[in-house]
């Protein structure tokens, strides 16, 4: 099946407001609401929008107040929907404490932005940026309560200016919003759908990301690496396995000497339970912007290497116990699978014509299996 998203999105209302900002004593208090509607011309990504959905909708409170000259605190309260995601829940964002020591180390302590590309940690102030939500391919939104924040610590700064230009870091460890309920639990039941997988739980030990910008001394020009590491994952669910891809695991010449009593025997729907360990999940992104008067030009890249093993518990599913004997013994206990790579791309530009009007064109690509990019492997599968 393939898998390369060429949709169009049309923004019908898109009003991203800044309904409030104001001190109250000491304490800085900012608020936004962001409203749209999503229509695609071919498939339903994010939500219902081949029929059109105003579900896309977010709405942020947040304070922030500085202790002293170099301590800062803040809380953001989030609620969003879009399609199943969210459902206008309020949760905490972000809340951190900041302590600046020097100018090239700062510590941050909390559940703070997590370092992702150019713009991961504006993602949620639609004002900030021309289009209606950044490019698909690097910031998907199913993902987001999965990669907007960390909690945990980090230390950041800014090195000693140069001759080659500026150069800013930040480096975090911690642990990110990855379980049942999450958008990426659905992205992995998405990619499983043949499976019908249903997961129950999610859970990663530590997560790790990093990030250097390098200013060049070409007025405008900007350059970013980002890094995320997810560490000691796990999750698993309810599986079931279609009779013609439990077949296909068997040597066809073993399944052709079955007599038909057998294979009559054997369910349409093997129902069993998953567990999957997964022993690589990183992302890297490589980004680029370049200003010149009222042009911006942009570019990312991203890469993610998926990697694992999985233990079907075929000994307890629905099959009858005189077939259970039959199952060979390197199809029982864990797996190794496949590696999965993902790989997605944009390039973008803006133009701000006048105060009030920026227009931007961008196109994009992403793609769930790098190596399948047009779906043959999909198909061979069936």
């Amino acid at each position: 099946m393939l898998k390369k998203f060429i949709i169009v999105i049309v923004s019908l209302l898109n009003m991203a407001t800044n309904i409030m900002a104001f001190e109250a004593g000491q304490v800085d208090i900012h608020g936004f609401i962001s409203q749209g509607y999503l229509k695609s011309n071919h498939n339903n990504f994010l939500a219902e929008t081949k029929a059109g959905t105003f579900e896309y909708n977010e709405i942020g409170l947040n304070f922030s107040v500085d202790l002293n000259d170099r301590l800062r605190a803040g809380i953001q309260f989030f609620a969003r929907d879009l399609g199943p995601a969210g459902n206008d829940e309020i949760t905490v964002d972000w809340a951190y404490a900041d302590y600046y020591f020097y100018q090239w180390l700062g510590l941050r302590a909390g559940k703070m932005k997590m370092t992702y590309g150019l713009y991961g940690d504006i993602r949620d102030i639609n004002m900030l940026y021309t289009s209606v939500a950044l490019p698909q391919a690097v910031y998907p939104e199913q993902w987001r309560d999965s990669t907007n924040a960390l909690k945990g610590a980090g230390f950041y700064g800014a090195l000693p200016s140069s001759p080659l230009g500026d150069f800013y870091y930040e480096i975090q460890i911690g642990k990110t919003n990855l379980d049942a309920e999450s958008g990426w639990s659905q992205y992995v039941e998405d990619i499983l759908r043949e499976y019908n997988l249903a997961l129950d739980y999610m859970d990663f030990e530590r997560s790790m990301a990093v990030g250097f910008t390098w200013e060049p001394p070409l007025e405008g020009l900007r350059t970013r690496v980002s890094y995320a590491d997810f560490v000691h994952g796990k999750f698993g669910g309810g599986f079931s396995i279609p009779k013609n891809i439990f077949l296909a695991q068997f040597p066809q010449e073993l399944v052709a000497l079955l007599p038909a009593e057998i294979l009559d025997a054997i369910p349409e729907a093997i129902n069993t339970k998953m567990d999957y360990k997964i022993d690589q999940m990183d992302f890297m992104i490589y980004s680029l912007e370049y200003t010149w008067n009222n042009l911006i030009i942009i570019g990312e890249y991203t890469e993610m290497t998926f990697k694992g093993q999985w233990n079907l518990n075929l000994e307890t599913s629905n099959l009858p116990d005189n077939l259970k004997v039959l199952i060979p013994a390197d199809s029982l206990g864990w797996k190794k699978r496949p590696t999965i790579p993902l790989m997605g791309w944009y390039a973008a530009a803006t133009y701000r014509f006048l105060d009030w009007l920026e227009m931007g064109l961008r196109y994009s690509e992403f793609y769930p299996y790098a190596d399948d990019r047009h779906g043959k492997k999909m198909v061979a599968r069936g």
